[in-house]
């Protein structure tokens, strides 16, 4: 068995599809309104961005500002290079125990900051979610 799969109990997958059901009908319902409906489009967000991590279990990174470098919370990730249609084929990237590493594809310097969650990202617009 490869060392660095990631494997997502398919309990905790259904768990999070469900909330993101209720609330998404919450949302809809129309009865939230200011900072109630703002915290619940955030939350539902929150659970789109670690479904799509859990589908692959990896985040995944582009640079579309051209940036030199993108600080991300994850020391394991996929980086595409650039939105489509300028991307590179989608490379897993593994730091290990260094805290950079350079995109062979793109060139982008990835530098981990543990202060970031495993789906932020500077620029924030780095971390991506598949369509």
């Amino acid at each position: 068995m490869a060392e660095n799969m990631t494997f997502t109990p398919k309990s905790e997958l259904l768990t999070l599809e469900i909330k993101l059901a209720e609330l998404q009908k919450l949302v809809d319902s129309g009865m939230l309104t200011g900072r109630s409906l703002d915290h619940q489009f955030r939350e539902i967000a929150f659970i789109e961005r670690e479904l799509a991590m859990m589908g692959n279990g990896h985040a995944k990174f582009k640079n579309d500002r051209g940036v030199p470098e993108i600080r991300i919370g994850v020391k394991e990730f996929k980086c595409a290079g650039a939105s489509d249609p300028q991307d590179h084929p989608h490379i897993y990237l593994n730091m290990g125990s260094a805290e950079t590493i350079l995109c062979p594809y793109c060139a982008t310097s990835f530098c981990y900051d543990p202060r970031l969650e495993p789906h932020e990202a500077d620029p924030p617009d780095s971390f991506f979610v598949d369509d």
